[in-house]
């Protein structure tokens, strides 16, 4: 059968056509996937992790306070006032971290969770989460006591990202932030605010206080990251101060 030459021509243009349209169209399609993939892998969590914490408080409120590190994904200090959801738990625990004088070191460990979750400005904040209650530090010989417990987070109270750089020049007063429950509780914490590294996360506990401290206490440093008991009882007049927590090797 004889064909013409211009429906020839005609055919095989309207074919290339078709066929460069498919081209494209993968390269396109395939382009957006990588594109996709790259922004999906770009907003993925950098600070996923197990995020154990020093659990504190008085009878009138329990905190966290996250274990830092100068390193992903812990490179963040992180307390918070917070509650359980079981009332028998809360009174449990409550009635551990007050019975004795030895002030006893609780912690928590929660499942594994983005720790930007807890910035205050976060789009997605993390309000409540379970976790296991160890008495002692669980990494070092701790005791669980509670499994799978649900606990609630109540406020933020300091979110600070860490500046993991090395060499830079030390302060010259150290900065602790006061921690407590209400305006009337007579038990009261400071948290010693990171800076740069080494550091130490100390946290003193003051108790049969009848005044309020300043918001933020200040510390002339010296050759140490942290203030000593003499140090509190001198600058700020008062008598029962006692260390709660004290970490140097995990913030060198």
């Amino acid at each position: 059968m004889f064909v013409p030459l211009t429906r020839l021509s005609n055919c095989t243009f309207v074919f290339l056509t078709l066929c460069l349209t498919l081209s494209f169209s993968t390269q396109a399609i395939e382009e957006s996937t990588v594109q996709s993939n790259h922004q999906h892998r770009d907003t993925l969590p950098t600070s996923m992790g197990l995020h154990g914490m020093l659990l504190f408080g008085s009878e009138d409120g329990l905190f966290a306070s996250h274990l830092p590190m100068y390193h992903a994904p812990h490179n963040a200090q992180v307390v918070f006032k917070l509650h359980f959801e079981d009332a028998a738990i809360q009174t449990k625990v409550t009635q551990a971290l007050v019975a004795t004088r030895a002030n006893p070191i609780w912690t928590i460990v929660p499942q594994k969770f983005d720790l930007a979750r807890l910035a205050p400005d976060n789009h997605n904040p993390l309000t409540t989460f379970n976790v296991d209650i160890v008495e002692g530090h669980f990494e070092r010989g701790g005791n669980p006591r509670w499994h799978n417990q649900t606990l609630i987070v109540d406020k933020i109270l300091i979110f600070t990202p860490l500046d993991m750089r090395e060499g830079l020049t030390k302060p010259t007063h150290l900065h602790y932030q006061l921690i407590r429950s209400t305006t009337e509780d007579t038990t009261q914490f400071l948290v010693k605010k990171l800076n740069v590294r080494p550091d130490a996360d100390h946290i003193i506990k003051l108790s049969n206080l009848n005044d309020s401290l300043p918001h933020i206490v200040s510390f002339t440093a010296d050759s140490r990251p942290y203030s000593d008991v003499e140090q509190i009882k001198t600058q700020l007049n008062v008598s029962n101060v006692k260390p709660l927590y004290l970490e140097l090797n995990e913030l060198q």
